[in-house]
């Protein structure tokens, strides 16, 4: 019987690395250049999709998002904060509608999402 601790040191974050990155450098060892990496790679996002995916995260961290994002004073107030932020009118826009396509993919009555990825 092998011993499989070893991988289990590597996928552990170097010291003073992000967890994150530690994730990015484990999936770069496991599938080297050439080989099929669908990892995130942060430089390959534009300034545009960085913006948006920031407040789309943060508006999903708040309690009961999908019943606030019905609320049009709420609403209102999460454009402002986005527009604060950067964000453009067709961010916004773009913003809200990924919103309501993740509300799409919760299973009522439970804190469980649906994921378009077979096992996640």
């Amino acid at each position: 019987m092998s011993d499989h601790s070893d991988n289990a040191d590597r996928s552990q974050p170097a010291e003073g690395e992000k967890f994150p990155k530690a994730i990015d450098r484990r999936l770069r060892e496991l599938y080297p250049s050439g080989a099929i990496f669908l990892g995130y790679i942060e430089n390959l996002n534009t300034l545009s999709e960085r913006r948006i995916r920031s407040a789309s995260g943060a508006i999903r961290m708040k309690p009961d998002w999908m019943t606030k994002m019905n609320n049009q004073a709420i609403r209102d107030r999460w454009t402002a904060e986005a527009m604060a932020q950067g964000l453009t009118e067709k961010e916004i826009a773009y913003l809200f509608d990924e919103l309501e396509y993740y509300a799409t993919l919760h299973v009522p009555g439970s804190k469980i999402f649906l994921s378009s990825v077979e096992r996640v």
